[in-house]
């Protein structure tokens, strides 16, 4: 009669009487595989202190608390290369708020380059107002608004850089915002260091389903990495 790798269960093989391993076979004196599940459930519970209904209760309980309380991931991007079409599509409608991780660098000449979202494919012309607020590389501080098709939401720098954009109640139906930190360093180094804050408003009342983000007016120089994640209505 063969036996499991793990626990060492018996089971029947082809050339065994059937009911062997339900009823000790014929002599009665075989091993009956429900005696011996039932002798490994109880030596979890005596070494765990717990039922397996308790654990199992638990894990449920933990899977509650995961889905209501944690960032959940939704999308991740790691491709895009040589190109400025990176976007998240077929948001779902069921978190509360959402929060995007992003790094990459441009492709431009210069230092930095704007990092600009677009959402549901809206480029109206005058459609996004936003405010950034930055250091220069000569230790100044710089502050710039606009209304543009995108919001800007930092800095993508041409060596490297790294960003964190926050969109809350992108599902409801009053006008989104959204504010974006970063840290930028452009490919001269040095005093070409950045650190960003910036944000603002799209005038739709539509829920976000999709966001676009990408170096404005370049595109990313390698494949950029860049995580969407839900915040759950119990956060």
């Amino acid at each position: 009669m063969p036996t499991t790798p793990n626990y060492q269960f018996d089971y029947e093989a082809l050339t065994d009487p059937p009911g062997e391993t339900l009823n000790g076979g014929l002599g009665g004196t075989h091993p009956i595989l429900a005696e011996q599940v039932d002798a490994e459930l109880a030596r979890v519970e005596s070494e765990t202190g717990a039922s397996i209904a308790t654990i199992a209760d638990d894990l449920a309980d933990f899977h509650i608390l995961y889905n209501t309380h944690a960032l959940q991931t939704i999308a991740i991007i790691d491709t895009g290369a040589g190109t400025n079409t990176t976007e998240f599509t077929g948001i779902p409608q069921t978190f509360r708020d959402l929060v995007i991780d992003w790094k990459g660098n441009s492709d431009g000449a210069g230092e930095i380059d704007a990092c600009v979202m677009r959402f549901n494919g809206d480029a109206g012309a005058t459609n996004y107002n936003w405010r950034r607020n930055r250091n220069t590389a000569a230790s100044a501080y710089l502050s710039e608004e606009g209304t543009t098709s995108a919001v800007h939401v930092g800095f993508v720098g041409t060596d490297n850089s790294q960003g964190t954009v926050w969109i809350q109640n992108y599902a409801g139906t009053t006008t989104k915002t959204c504010h974006g930190n970063g840290f930028s360093r452009g490919q001269s180094g040095g005093t070409n260091t950045f650190f960003t804050t910036a944000g603002g408003k799209w005038a739709s009342t539509a829920a976000i389903n999709a966001i676009r983000i990408w170096p404005s007016g370049q595109n990313w120089d390698i494949n950029p990495k860049i995580t969407l994640f839900g915040v759950p209505h119990g956060v």
